[in-house]
This record gives structure tokens, sequence and C-alpha cells, in this order.
């Protein structure tokens, strides 16, 4: 008796874009830590105002730094520059 195909096609088979299962009631970092804080390059989705964000680039001492870019929800809202949390370029 054959078995049962249970694999979810991927993105790579179907060449279609699938949307990624990620759930937006908490905050996560994957990235770079320095003395606690994140520092170095890093991954940060996070929720403001009621919509996930996702910031990947550069931290300093727990703030963003450096290049960065930001997505807002599956739009790409921002790429520049970040110095001490805030835009800069």
């Amino acid at each position: 008796m054959p078995e049962e195909e249970t694999e979810e096609e991927t993105e790579e088979e179907t060449g279609e874009e699938m949307e990624a299962d990620i759930s937006y009631d908490k905050s996560n970092y994957d990235g770079d830590y320095k003395d606690g804080k994140f520092h170095g390059k890093g991954t940060y989705i996070y929720i403001q105002n009621g919509k996930p964000y996702v910031y990947i680039g550069g931290w300093k001492d727990g703030k963003k730094d450096g290049k960065g870019i930001v997505y807002c929800g599956q739009k790409k809202c921002f790429e520049g520059f970040y110095k001490d949390d805030k835009k800069n370029g």
C-alpha cells in the first residue's frame, strides 16, 4: 500500500511566492549580543500599533545603528542608516 505524501510544496518547487507562518504576538531577535544588548548584526521582529514589522541591520548597545532595512508587513518601508535608534539618511 503506497504511503500518502505529507510534505508540503516549497517555494522552490512551485515557483510561487509562499507566505511565512510567523506568529506576531511577541517580539523576537536573532543576532549578535554584547553585554546583554543587541550589538552587531541582527533581525528583530516586532509589533508596532498592531502591525508586524521586521528590522534587519546593524545594532550598537541595544539601539539600531548603521545600515538597516525595515519591512512593514510584506513591504519594504525604509532602507537607509540609523544612529542611536533614529533614521539617519
